[in-house]
Parts: structure tokens; C-alpha cells; sequence
């Protein structure tokens, strides 16, 4: 599955099912996340590309924004595995 089609997945369900500064928060994480990998499939992301890109996206950022960061993308991949990609490995755990 590519990412562009994960992102637009995951975003219709907080949109039908979260509060509009989840909505917000998830939108903007993963727009980020997009713009860098969008055209991957999301399978072929490694570890340390996702590492690399949180520790770009929260430089400068308090903890408690870098922990919200981590969690948008952790909640991303969980949800991603568990509607379809059973196979695909989290690489935030």
C-alpha cells in the first residue's frame, strides 16, 4: 500500500470518529510525513528513516510535542497494520 493511500485512510477515519484538534494534529503530522515519503509504499520505510524524520519534525519542540508527534505516527502505523497490512512491522515499537 502506499503511504499516500494510508495517510488519506487513517485521515477519514479521525475525521468520521476524533475530535477536530486530533483531526488538526493528525493532519499535520502526517501531511509532513506524506510530503517526505509519499510516493513509497509504506512497507519500505525503514526504522531509521522514521526515526530520522520524527527528530526533524520535532527539533527545537518541547517533550510533550515530540511525544504527541511520536504517538500520531505510532497510532498511524498501528492502524495501518490492523486494517491491512497485518504483515507490515511498526517501526516506532
Amino acid at each position: 500500500m502506499k503511504i499516500s493511500q494510508a495517510v488519506e485512510f487513517h485521515l477519514q477515519y479521525h475525521r468520521a470518529n476524533s475530535k477536530k484538534n486530533t483531526v488538526k494534529t493528525c493532519k499535520f503530522v502526517l501531511s509532513r510525513f506524506l510530503i517526505q515519503f509519499g510516493k513509497r509504499a509504506l512497507a519500505s520505510i525503514s526504522h531509521e528513516k522514521v526515526l530520522g524524520f520524527l527528530l526533524a519534525l520535532t527539533k527545537n519542540n518541547k517533550q510533550a510535542t515530540k511525544r504527541n508527534r511520536y504517538s500520531v505516527l505510532s497510532s498511524f502505523y498501528k492502524f495501518s497494520i490492523n486494517t491491512g497490512l497485518p504483515a507490515l512491522t511498526n517501526p516506532l515499537r
